[in-house]
C-alpha cells in the first residue's frame, strides 16, 4: 500500500511547547482527544482544523462524542510522551515511519503511559470483537506477543490485491510484436520479452531518444517486490522457502536482479541520471509540465510504476499529446514462463492494517474510558463502518439498489482524483473495518484498475514477503539494535547496488566520501557485519518464528 505523507507538527511543538497548545476546536470541551497520524488537507480544501472533515462531523453528529484531532510526525508523539503531555488516545504504526511505542505496545502498559483496557473492550467494544471474527484477521494477529488485546486495529474484510506494478505503452508493446493470436495484446512475462521490448523502443527511437525504463533506485522500495521479485530475493528482509530469514543484498538472487539492472543500463534502456532520481514521479494534471519535463516525466517512458488510480489519470494527460498513447498494466518479469515470483508488493489488505489506536492513562477515569470505548464500539459497527469506508450518505456517496455510489463530490473534482476525494471523506486516519476496495462505489468503473489487478497477480504471490506484523515480536533491545543497522545500511544497499548496476568498479566512483570497495556481495556482507548483520538476522528469526507461533495457537 502507498505511505501516507505525514505533516510536521506546528512549531510551537517542535519547539518544547505543551500538547495542550496545539489544540483544534475549542467551542466546547471535547470528550476525548486523538492523535492521528495523516495530513490535514487544509490547504487543499480551506479546512480550518480537522474537526471540519466531514467524515468527523458526521461521526460526531452520529455518536453525540466531541473529539479532538490532532495531527503530527512520529518522532513529535515520542516528544509529547517524553513530555508527559499526550492526548487521551493515539494512534501508533509499528511498521512505517518508527511509529510504534518504544518497545512496543507491553512495554507501554509497564511504563503506565497505555492502558490494559481488554476487560473492557469486550464488554463496551462487542462490535470490535465481531469485526476481527469477520476479517482476515485473527485475534492472536491483533494481539501483543503475550495475548493482549488492548488496542484498536484497522481491519480487511479480505486480503487484497496488488496495488502498485510496472506499466507499459500499449500501443508500443504491439507495435513490437506483442499481439495475440485474436489480437489481444501479449503481455511480456520474461525478462527476455522486457528486453525484446525495450530494444525495440530504442532501436526505432519512438520516445525521441529517452531511455525507456524508468527505475526509482534512491527510494529502492518502488522496485523492490516488482523488478526484482522474479529472482526470488527482496532488497532487505525476506523469507526464503525453508522459512529462513535473509537480507536480500547479502544473497546471490538479488544479485541476479542487480546484474539484470546493470545489462539494461549498459543497453541504455535506464537513464543515466537515474541515480539522481529522488522520488517517483506522479501524474499532474497540466499535460504542459508532463511533456516538457526532464527524465522525471513519465511521459517519456515505456515502462514505468504505477499505482492503481494513476495508470487512467495519466493516458488522459498522454492523450493531448499523442492520441495513440495507450497504457497497460504488465506482470513483474520472471526469468521463465511458467515460474512464479514469491515476493510482491505489499498487497492492500493482509492480515490488518498497519494502524492501531491505544487508551492512554489521560484518560483517567472509567467514565471517559467507557466513552471513548462506546464511540469505537460505533466506528466498528455498521453504520461507523460504512461511514469510514464511503463517507456520509447524500454527501459522498447514495444507495443505488442497495449499494453505496459515489457522488459528483467525489468524482467531479477536477484538480483531485476521486480515489483521493473518496479517501479525504471518508476514515482520514480512523482505523475501522475496511474494504479492500471502494471501486464498486465509483459510477464508472476504471477498465486500468480491473486490468492491472489482473496483470499485476499473475506469477506472483507473497511467499517470501517478511510479514511486517512479526516485527512486533521483536525485544525493546532487538528493535532497537535492528533499528541501528537499517539506519547504517540503507544508503549502503542503495550505494552498492547502483555502483553495479551502473557498471562501476569502486563504490567511490560513486560518490567521493564512500570507501573504494568493489560493488559486490562480499563488500555488502563485510560492511554489513560491522553493523551486527548476523545478530540482526537472528533477532527477525526470532521475531519470525514467534509471530508464526502465535497464528497456529
Amino acid at each position: 500500500m502507498r505511505k501516507k505523507t505525514l505533516t510536521v507538527l506546528v512549531a510551537a511543538l517542535m519547539a518544547g511547547t505543551a500538547f495542550a497548545a496545539i489544540g483544534c476546536n475549542k467551542e466546547k470541551p471535547a470528550d476525548f482527544s486523538i492523535f492521528v497520524p495523516w495530513t490535514t488537507p487544509a490547504n487543499t480544501f480551506g479546512w480550518e482544523q480537522d474537526s471540519a472533515f466531514p467524515a468527523y462531523k458526521a461521526l460526531e453528529k452520529a455518536t453525540g462524542v466531541k473529539v479532538d484531532y490532532y495531527r503530527g510526525e512520529y518522532q513529535q508523539v515520542k516528544l509529547m510522551l517524553a513530555g508527559g503531555d499526550y492526548p487521551e488516545v493515539i494512534v501508533f504504526n509499528d511498521q512505517a515511519y518508527n511509529g510504534g511505542y518504544d518497545g512496543g505496545i507491553e512495554k507501554g502498559i509497564a511504563d503506565g503511559i497505555i492502558l490494559d483496557v481488554e476487560a473492557q473492550i469486550r464488554e463496551f467494544a462487542p462490535n470490535y470483537i465481531k469485526r476481527i471474527a469477520d476479517s482476515t484477521s485473527t485475534e492472536a494477529a491483533v494481539k501483543t506477543p503475550s495475548g493482549k488485546l488492548t488496542s484498536f486495529f484497522g481491519l480487511r474484510q479480505s486480503v487484497g490485491e496488488p496495488m502498485f506494478g510496472y506499466v507499459m505503452r500499449e500501443d508500443w508493446l504491439r507495435a513490437a510484436g506483442f499481439v495475440n493470436a485474436d489480437q489481444t495484446t501479449k503481455l511480456p512475462l520474461t525478462y527476455a520479452d522486457w528486453t525484446t521490448y525495450l530494444t525495440y523502443v530504442k532501436t526505432h527511437n519512438l520516445n525521441n531518444g529517452a531511455a525507456p525504463l524508468y527505475v526509482n533506485n534512491v527510494a529502492i522500495e518502488y522496485v523492490n517486490q516488482t523488478l526484482n521479485a522474479g529472482f526470488g530475493a527482496a532488497a532487505d528482509w525476506y523469507v526464503d522457502a525453508t522459512g529462513t530469514v535473509k537480507y536480500g543484498i547479502t544473497e546471490d538472487a538479488f544479485w541476479e536482479y542487480s546484474n539484470q539492472i546493470k545489462q539494461w543500463f549498459a543497453a541504455g534502456f535506464i537513464d543515466t541520471s537515474f541515480a539522481a532520481a529522488n522520488a517517483e514521479p506522479t501524474p499532474t494534471k497540466n499535460a504542459a509540465s508532463a511533456v516538457t519535463g526532464t527524465h522525471s516525466a513519465k511521459a517519456q517512458y515505456a515502462a514505468t510504476p504505477f499505482y492503481q488510480a494513476e495508470i487512467t489519470e495519466y493516458e488522459t494527460i498522454g492523450k493531448t499529446f499523442d492520441p495513440n498513447f495507450k497504457l497497460i498494466a504488465v506482470p513483474s518479469p520472471v526469468k521463465d514462463v511458467g515460474d512464479v515470483a514469491h515476493l510482491c508488493y505489499p498487497l492492500t489488505g493482509g492480515t490488518q492494517d498497519q494502524y492501531y489506536a491505544v487508551i492512554t492513562k489521560k484518560a483517567n477515569t472509567p467514565a471517559k474510558i467507557q466513552k471513548i470505548l462506546e464511540w469505537f464500539n460505533y466506528v466498528y459497527g455498521d453504520a461507523g463502518t460504512r461511514l469510514l469506508n464511503y463517507g456520509e450518505e447524500g454527501v459522498a456517496y447514495t444507495v443505488v439498489d442497495g449499494a453505496p455510489v459515489f457522488t459528483s463530490t467525489i468524482t467531479g473534482n477536477a484538480d483531485v482524483s476521486p480515489t483521493t476525494m473518496s479517501a479525504l471523506y471518508s476514515h482520514a486516519g480512523i482505523g475501522t473495518f475496511f474494504k479492500v476496495s471502494t471501486e464498486a462505489a465509483f459510477p464508472d468503473a476504471d477498465a486500468h484498475i480491473a486490468q492491472s489487478k489482473v496483470a499485476w497477480g499473475m506469477q506472483v504471490d507473497d511467499a517470501y514477503n517478511y510479514p511486517e506484523a512479526a516485527k512486533s515480536f521483536l525485544t525493546t533491545e532487538q528493535a532497537s539494535v535492528a533499528t541501528t543497522f537499517l539506519a547504517q545500511t540503507q544508503m549502503v544497499t542503495y550505494a552498492i547496488h547502483m555502483a553495479n548496476a551502473m557498471g562501476l568498479t569502486s563504490l567511490s566512483q560513486l560518490a567521493g566520501t564512500l570507501p573504494d570497495y568493489p560493488p559486490s556481495k562480499n563488500t555488502a556482507v563485510a560492511i554489513f557485519e560491522l553493523y551486527q548483520l548476523q545478530t540482526v538476522l537472528e533477532y527477525y528469526q526470532s521475531a519470525y518464528d514467534l509471530y508464526k507461533a502465535s497464528l497456529a495457537a
